[in-house]
């Protein structure tokens, strides 16, 4: 049976951890490999992997979008007055909006429209 190694600290472990702690938990170890050449510790991916292994490293991945959606809530909730009828028998009876987000280089943008259902146009 194979038994496992005793973790080594040594110069490079302690800067790889510090290089780690320094990103927030959040560098694996491609990054912690370019992380530690700056600092003018060159070794390979697979060295930095086992390092990471022997201090229990594990980065921790953040959520990149932020769901906004909260449907277990006490709030009252609006009456369904459409009910499903998308055939109104008039003009100006139903309109119906919505909303949604873009995602572009400069943030996020939010499209929201209104729709008379009557004529099928948009009116806002």
């Amino acid at each position: 049976m194979r038994q496992s190694a005793k973790p080594v600290v040594c110069k490079a472990s302690a800067h790889l951890k510090a290089a780690f702690m320094g990103s927030h938990q959040s560098y694996g170890n491609r990054r912690l490999v370019t992380a530690m050449a700056d600092e003018g510790f060159h070794m390979g991916r697979y060295k930095v992997r086992i390092l990471m292994r022997q201090a229990a490293l594990k980065p921790v991945w953040k959520r990149k979008f932020n769901h906004t959606t909260d449907s277990k809530h006490d709030l009252p909730i609006a009456a369904n007055v459409l009910n499903r009828q998308f055939n109104p028998t008039a003009p100006n009876l139903a309109y119906v909006s919505d909303i949604t987000y873009i995602r572009t280089a400069a943030g996020w943008l939010y499209l929201a429209t209104v729709l008379n259902l009557y004529a099928r146009t948009v009116v806002g």
